[in-house]
């Protein structure tokens, strides 16, 4: 147990007025219009586009849907269109194939 003999707010931290920050209203996907009265742009999926000094790029989306079993086991993986299915016995994943996958030797 800690015992405070001084007054607790001595540890406290407080910034200085060089850390201080101001921003500008959040819209709804809670991105901020500006950072100390710079603007900052986001494209459509919320990323950020530039803060006013950097322009930054975005990679395409991965677009990724997985889907699992009662016992919590990844049993499919769809990543771009292409599904990857995953072969359990109990708690050990035995094998994973996806329809370009060809059996025999």
């Amino acid at each position: 147990m800690i015992t405070y003999r001084a007054n607790p707010a001595a540890y406290d931290w407080t910034p200085t007025l060089g850390y201080a920050r101001t921003y500008g209203a959040a819209d709804a996907l809670n991105e901020v219009a500006s950072e100390a009265g710079v603007g900052l742009a986001f494209d459509g999926r919320g990323n950020m586009t530039s803060d006013g000094d950097w322009t930054f790029a975005q990679p395409p989306a991965r677009r990724e849907q997985v889907r699992d079993d009662g016992d919590d086991r990844r049993t499919k993986k769809t990543v771009n269109g292409v599904a990857t299915r995953m072969l359990w016995s109990g708690r050990d994943e035995l094998a994973e194939a996806d329809a370009g996958a060809r059996g025999g030797g």
